[in-house]
């Protein structure tokens, strides 16, 4: 069997350690499969599921920040995906229980008061890191925690609106 010299042994090293701390650092996910469409915290199913469900348009109540703040914890609680916070991996329920205890916590609560504002303080990640909040999906594609609580957010207000247009429309018909 040949050896490699010293020098093409060097090389390969180097490469190996390239490959590798690239992979380590390979940026986090913006919330879109490589199709383009919105990753969820769940499938699509699930989440019209979910909607479905879950959601009354016609009450009052979803059309509280704290209504769809409510929601979108109950929906990173049923999430199959694995969540990572300051490099530890949890489960929906342990991430849910994260978030809700930093959302309403002396040190964060006056930082928010509109739905969005929650997505973008408390899902954009650690305050103890510094590091942004990671979901792993089935795939082993790692994301931006606070891109797909977007996702959420912004479906959850489409379903809303779609919902309120057609509650009006047949207030409409005679």
């Amino acid at each position: 069997m040949k050896e490699f010299p010293f020098s093409s042994r060097i090389v390969v090293i180097l490469a190996a350690i390239v490959f590798l701390v690239g992979c380590e650092t390979m940026p986090l996910g913006t919330g879109v499969d490589f199709m383009g469409k919105p990753v969820y915290l769940t499938s699509e199913a699930e989440l019209s599921n979910s909607l479905n469900s879950w959601v009354q348009p016609e009450s009052e109540f979803w059309k509280t920040d704290d209504a769809k703040i409510q929601y979108l914890l109950k929906r990173v609680r049923v999430s199959p995906y694995t969540f990572v916070r300051n490099g530890s991996k949890y489960d929906g329920a342990t991430a849910t229980r994260f978030l809700a205890q930093k959302s309403n916590s002396v040190k964060w609560r006056h930082r928010f008061t509109t739905v969005q504002e929650f997505v973008d303080v408390i899902c954009s990640g650690s305050s103890t890191s510094g590091k942004p909040y990671e979901l792993i999906t089935q795939d082993d594609t790692r994301h931006n925690v606070h891109f797909i609580i977007q996702n959420e957010l912004n479906r959850l207000e489409k379903y809303l609106t779609l919902q309120n247009q057609k509650i009006y429309n047949n207030s409409l018909k005679p």
